[in-house]
């Protein structure tokens, strides 16, 4: 039924009309007004989705399943049969231990109440024999602001520093624990490495050095006449730059080289002076998971065709690029494990490539997921991270094919190498 406007709108129409009516003109005109207001809601800010989860939350429920009339859209599964469920993969594990006809007990929080409700499962149509709640579900997680989040998460092996927005963040994917480095995303070429953040400053000069972007302190790189140095990554607590001298009594020619730099000595650990034309000009590195290879990405100066090559943690080289032939426009995301790389195809698709035969195999990527713009190699043999353009997600590769959100409504800008120990 259509309401009536309130008096002080009627006032005002009124006194508005008198007005033109005194002054000869006519009424202005105007959009008629709605029958419902609508209040747009403003937007979430970037956001960290914490911990393995709240409880799954229930998105939809299928007409005619076993939980119509039983549970609700909005409704938060937090327990089933006693057992506590925090998520979604824990729901499916535990009904895979159910029969169909099965009564469970689950409890709900619904409107911020416990419930308890009793299902008896059907079955799945697809296979009469596995039990069917009968619900659409989603995991439910804590979630923070970005802006809000503090300092301490501790280091481990796969965790690393992550640019969001303007600000770096330490994320262990892992365990989706999230800390604030406090400290804005240095404008040159970074990594992270022994609990800092660096960049090279004054690259081009005898005074280049490391400069930690967090404290502000200054390393000199005492590298002897290389110059140039460039960020490539890091390996461990060390950090890997790339440099250039002339080459002796060859003039106008330059050598490059690799160098790993020990942040507590300040000097190089090794250099290795690149020895393969076809590897041409290193522009990244990656480190395996366990610390004993170097996968370095370099450019053709000729065809800019990226090739790679392998450099054990003593800088010996133990594959090179003719025995790591990808397709062409694929770029490496980083170490999968010990043994295979994953690299990303221009489609957006994902390869794993064994470093030690060079043999490719295709990743499955879940369906939810889609086109990937960019990604990341967890390192732990399993999972993925990917920017989605406003999410950052951890996807598992596989049977199981878990996806999890991350960071939500968030700009992504870099990922640091593996192993921050801060």
């Amino acid at each position: 039924m259509r309401r009536g406007l309130p008096s002080l709108v009627l006032v005002g129409l009124i006194l508005v009309g008198l007005l033109v009516a005194c002054s000869g003109q006519a009424p202005p005109t105007r959009d008629s007004l709605p029958d419902v207001g609508v209040v747009v809601p403003q937007a979430l800010p970037c956001g960290f989705l914490l911990g393995d989860g709240l409880g799954v939350s229930i998105e939809d429920v299928i007409s005619g399943g076993a939980a119509e009339g039983k549970l609700e859209p909005g409704d938060i599964l937090v327990t089933l049969d006693g057992a506590e469920v925090l998520n979604a993969e824990q729901l499916r594990t535990a009904l895979s231990d159910k029969s169909v006809g099965q009564e469970i007990n689950v409890e709900v929080i619904r409107a911020g109440d416990p419930i308890s409700v009793a299902v008896v499962l059907g079955s799945n149509p697809d296979d009469p024999s596995r039990p069917l709640l009968g619900v659409m579900i989603e995991t439910s997680f804590e979630r923070v602001e970005a802006a809000t989040v503090e300092s301490g998460i501790q280091g481990g092996p796969l965790v690393r520093v992550v640019g969001v927005g303007s600000r770096l963040y330490v994320l262990n994917p892992q365990t989706a624990e999230w800390g604030a480095l406090n400290t804005e995303v240095p404008a040159a070429p970074w990594t992270a490495a022994s609990g800092a953040v660096f960049t090279v400053e004054d690259p081009d000069s005898e005074d280049a050095a490391l400069v930690d972007a967090v404290s502000g302190d200054r390393i000199l790189l005492e590298v002897a006449d290389w110059q140039g140095s460039r960020i490539l990554g890091s390996m461990g607590d060390q950090v890997v730059v790339s440099a250039a001298r002339p080459a002796p009594g060859e003039e106008g020619l330059f050598q490059i080289s690799v160098l790993l730099i020990n942040l507590q000595s300040r000097n190089a650990t090794w250099i290795w002076i690149v020895d393969d034309p076809e590897i041409g000009v290193p522009v990244a590195s990656f480190p395996s998971p366990d610390g004993t290879r170097l996968l370095l990405a370099g450019q053709g100066q000729e065809d800019d065709v990226i090739r790679y090559l392998i450099l054990s943690s003593e800088a010996t080289v133990q594959v090179r690029p003719s025995q790591l032939t990808a397709a062409e426009g694929t770029i490496a995301v980083g170490w999968f494990d010990d043994d295979e790389v994953l690299l990303r195809n221009s489609q957006g698709g994902l390869i794993l490539l064994d470093a030690a035969t060079g043999i490719t195999t295709p990743a499955e990527i879940p369906v939810v997921v889609g086109t990937i713009s960019r990604a990341w190699a967890v390192g732990d043999g399993r999972t993925v991270l990917a920017d989605t353009g406003s999410s950052l997600i951890r996807f598992e590769i596989g049977a199981s094919q878990e996806v999890r959100t991350l960071a939500d409504r968030c700009q992504i800008d870099q990922l640091s190498d593996i192993g921050w120990s801060g």
